[in-house]
């Protein structure tokens, strides 16, 4: 499914790493349909977690993916993980708030 943000011809996640080039994603309608890359290739990021998935290492993965590097995944690794944590962290508050009503 193609990302419908009107308006929004590209769109860039960035890290808050300074050593390296902070841009991960990108999502632009014209790289494979709009579908999340890694930025400045055509390897959906998705692929890295399928990879992960059925067991392949982190190694494999940019055997298979040369153009991504390890700093890219692992910076997106870490996004993911935040994202993870912040919002199990946000549904752990709405449910505790819940239960004293």
């Amino acid at each position: 499914m193609k990302p419908s943000i009107k308006g929004i011809n590209s769109l860039s996640l960035q890290s808050n790493k300074k050593n390296m080039d902070s841009k991960i994603i990108s999502i632009n309608p014209e790289v494979l349909s709009g579908m999340p890359v890694f930025h400045g290739t055509r390897v959906p990021i998705k692929n890295l977690f399928d990879y992960l998935e059925t067991g392949n290492t982190l190694e494999k993965f940019l055997e298979e993916f040369p153009s991504v590097s390890r700093e890219q995944a692992i910076s997106l690794m870490e996004l993911a993980e935040n994202i993870l944590i912040s919002n199990a962290m946000i549904y752990e508050d709405i449910d505790r708030r819940m239960s004293s009503l």
